[in-house]
């Protein structure tokens, strides 16, 4: 299966800036990149890098501490996310 994107970590203090309201999270070095689980799998698995439990209905953002880029000739929209933080 064709990769749709490439990823990597984002800076220790980038990762470091957007976990300041999180506890114990885990560290900058030990941050797996995301990966499809299966081969069918229609998208990448993360890792929470932070300790995280969302009652039904709650919302919250993340720090993943990564990036990621779409291979060379295509873009990238996750329209989602930006609309979901803003939403609720």
């Amino acid at each position: 299966m064709n990769a749709i994107a490439t990823f990597e970590r984002v800076s220790p203090g980038q990762y470091m800036a957007d976990c300041d309201t999180w506890s114990a999270p885990l560290p900058w070095a030990e941050l797996p990149l995301p990966r499809r689980a299966t081969v069918g799998a229609a998208g990448y698995d993360f890792v929470c890098p932070v300790d995280c439990t969302l009652q039904p209905g709650e919302t919250t953002l993340i720090p993943t501490g990564m990036r990621k880029s779409p291979p060379d000739g295509y873009c990238c929209f996750s329209p989602a996310a930006p609309w979901a933080s803003s939403t609720g």
